[in-house]
Formats: structure tokens, C-alpha cells, sequence
């Protein structure tokens, strides 16, 4: 039998034993430093002239000292009584390192935080680069990412960055610089952003498979707006917003530098704003009748799509020619492949699936017609009585 235990190394006392008292302080000294283990630094190097006793050092490789330099790497440096004592470490020990603020585990070869991380499900090691820390949250393919940063010695500002599917390599304030995109999945990214020398910003960035994200909206202290000009669309055909509160209308461009010169409306047009007038009418959607009834859904005054269209093509026009009208084809998520766990529930593959059009019962595509109702009133203006 061996005079000590199995993992902690605690001596035993043995029968007969004289001075017992010597071999039980003995094991009590070493659960003192073991139990609730809390170490200085991970990586002090050189070995401290004045430490306070029951102090506790992970040594790193390049260690020096009388004593530090006589033990093995990733070893505890106990200093008790005057002296220093070496603890050899077991794989599965954890270690609160005060100087970094980190716990870390003992891996059998090495003390580390990824491990640690990777035992808890929680991911990889901090990368760490331009002041920026991230903890990485990989579920399935894919590897999300939480990281901020405040930057005390300019004040430029405090960023924080949760993104999916995305590994960002920060070059500078900006989220541009190198990228490690995963070919998977596409990519997303929320930004958040605050400053001393400007507003405060939340940003939206979406990347497709295999590319790197880019900022699409932005949210400051006075506006909501797409990050590229002239780009994106505010709701979708099979998405629609069903009302719109402003205090004002919407601002539509007219720079007459970015136009071709306006010419006079046909005689057809004419006719065709002549056939639309005719069509205008009272009416009541039917998604509101069946919601409330005949009698208190709303009364509402305007022109079908159908009747704009059918004035264009009496007159031999093309109402797709003209951006009053529009017909779009509606579309749906549709599962191609569900996702797939693992037995212990964690997810294997994310799975997929991708937008197809809603078809009609003879195979077409459905579609839904509209006007663009601030173009539809120039056309009747012009049109004469």
C-alpha cells in the first residue's frame, strides 16, 4: 500500500506511527493549497523574493530561481513556511489565476482556458488581437462569436460584436481586415458600437455562403438606414408591413441631374389614365371581412392592380414597361434537409433549406399585383378629365 493517496498526494499516517500530529498538518498544509486552488500568476517568470506564505504559482516554461528553476514546467510552486514545495498537478484540475482573472484546467500536459472552455461547451480559446476578446460558441458547422473592446489609452471607442457562422479578424475600428469565413452557412453579424467623438451605432451585417459579411443597416441616435445606398428593399412580397405611421410622406428622389429629360405623355397614356379614373371605387379587403365582419371592416377608395393592368394593355401598351406596375412572385422558406443531433442532443448538422416560389395548383408560380400609388396619381393628373 502506498503511504500516500491516490490524487492529492495526502500522506497516510501509519500504525504505531510517532508524532502523528506531524503527518495529519502534514496533509492539512496541502489541502490549504490545493482546495479552492487560487494561484498568483500563470506567468510570473522569476521567482518572488518575498512572497506571502500559503502563495500559490502555476510555473511556466521559462521560470527561474533557486528553487522555481529546479522544478517542472506546469507545476504548482507552494510557499509555505519559508520554503518552497512542488505540487505536480493532475489532468482535470482547475485553477483560478488572480493576475488575468481566468480559470484554468490542467489538461495532463498543460494548463489552459480553451480546455476549459471546451469542457463546458462553451468553445475555444480567447483570441485575442487589437485589444479585442472573444468567446467563441460553435454549434453544429457553424461558430458564433461574442467580443468587445474599450480602449482606454485614446477613448476611440467601445465595440461589442455577436456574429454567427464568422470568424472576424479585427484590423482596425471597423469590422474590415482579414476574414475566415466558413463556406457552410452564410454569415451575421450585430454590432454595437459607442463614442465619445460621435453617435452611438448598432449595426447589421449579412454575409452569403462562403463570403464575408458587410453592414447592411445601421441604428443611431436619429435614424434607421440601409448601409449602401440605393440597395435594399423595406419588406418583401410575401412580407409585407401592414401599415406605415409617419408624421411625413416619404422623400422620393427627382434630381433632375439624375433623370432623362421628361417628355410629354402620349395620347395612349391619356387614354389609359382616362380607363383607370373609370375604375376608381370603394372597397373592403377580405382579409379584414373574415377578421371582422362585413360591417366594421374598413371602406377603403382606390383601383385594382387587374384594372391598371387591363387599361394599359387596351391601349396596346405593357404595363411591366411602366413602374406604376408591379407583379411579384411570392416565395417561402422550404426545409431541404432538417437538422441532425448527435446522441448526446447537440446538434450535428444545422440543416438547410432555401426560398422557392409558392406555386398555383396547375404548377405557376403565384404571384400578387400592385401599384405604386405615388406614380399612379401622376399619370391620373396628367391624364386630363
Amino acid at each position: 500500500m502506498s503511504g500516500n493517496s491516490t490524487n492529492l498526494q495526502l500522506p497516510y499516517l501509519s500504525p504505531a506511527q510517532a508524532q502523528k500530529h506531524v503527518t495529519v498538518n502534514e496533509s492539512l498544509r496541502r489541502l490549504d493549497a490545493l482546495v479552492q486552488l487560487a494561484a498568483v500568476s500563470a506567468t510570473t517568470t522569476a521567482q518572488p523574493a518575498s512572497p506571502a506564505d500559503g502563495a500559490v504559482y502555476i510555473l511556466p516554461a521559462s521560470k527561474t530561481g533557486a528553487a522555481w528553476g529546479a522544478m517542472a514546467t506546469g507545476a504548482l510552486a507552494y510557499y509555505r513556511d519559508g520554503a518552497w514545495e512542488q505540487i505536480a498537478p493532475r489532468e482535470g484540475w482547475r485553477a483560478y489565476v488572480q493576475d488575468s482573472d481566468q480559470i484554468q484546467v490542467y489538461t495532463g500536459t498543460a494548463w489552459s482556458q480553451s480546455a476549459l472552455r471546451s469542457a463546458l461547451g462553451i468553445g475555444n480559446a480567447d483570441l485575442l488581437f487589437s485589444g479585442y476578446r472573444n468567446i467563441s460558441f460553435p454549434t453544429g458547422n457553424s461558430a458564433g462569436y461574442v467580443s468587445g473592446r474599450y480602449d482606454w489609452a485614446n477613448r476611440f471607442h467601445d465595440h461589442l460584436l455577436m456574429s454567427c457562422n464568422y470568424v472576424p479578424a479585427l484590423a482596425d475600428a471597423g469590422f474590415a481586415g482579414g476574414t475566415i469565413p466558413r463556406v457552410e452557412l452564410g454569415t451575421a453579424l450585430i454590432e454595437v458600437r459607442g463614442s465619445v467623438a460621435s453617435p452611438g451605432l448598432i449595426g447589421f451585417w449579412i454575409g452569403a455562403v462562403n463570403t464575408a459579411p458587410s453592414r447592411r443597416v445601421i441604428v443611431t441616435n436619429d435614424q434607421l438606414s440601409p448601409e449602401i445606398d440605393n440597395s435594399m428593399v423595406l419588406g418583401r412580397s410575401s412580407g409585407r408591413w401592414s401599415s406605415v405611421y409617419a408624421v411625413t410622406g416619404t422623400i422620393n428622389t427627382s434630381d433632375a441631374r439624375e433623370k432623362t429629360t421628361i417628355t410629354p405623355l402620349s395620347e395612349a397614356l391619356g387614354r389609359v389614365a382616362a380607363r383607370i379614373k373609370a375604375g376608381i371605387g370603394a372597397f373592403q379587403w377580405l382579409e379584414a371581412i373574415e377578421r371582422k365582419g362585413t360591417d366594421r371592416a374598413r371602406i377603403h377608395i382606390g383601383v385594382t392592380a387587374q384594372a391598371v393592368e387591363a387599361a394599359f394593355e387596351a391601349e396596346g401598351l405593357d404595363p411591366r414597361r411602366y413602374a406604376l406596375f408591379c407583379e411579384d412572385v411570392l416565395t417561402e422558406e422550404v426545409e431541404i434537409e432538417p437538422p441532425r443531433f448527435d446522441a448526446e442532443g447537440k446538434i450535428a448538422s444545422p440543416g438547410r433549406s432555401e426560398t422557392r416560389p409558392i406555386l398555383e395548383p396547375d404548377g405557376t408560380p403565384k404571384t400578387r399585383k400592385g401599384v405604386r400609388s405615388d406614380q399612379l396619381f401622376w399619370l391620373l393628373l396628367a391624364g386630363g378629365p
